[in-house]
């Protein structure tokens, strides 16, 4: 189960980076995915 979550987590972040986030939430969904 835990490649759905890295999936999952994987989407949300090219959902925050699609929609112009600032650079500290782009590095904060990148610390969760190396997590």
């Amino acid at each position: 189960m835990a490649y759905v979550v890295r999936i999952c987590l994987v989407f949300l972040m090219i959902m925050l980076y699609r929609s112009q986030s600032t650079s500290q939430e782009r590095y904060l969904a990148m610390s969760v995915l190396t997590v």
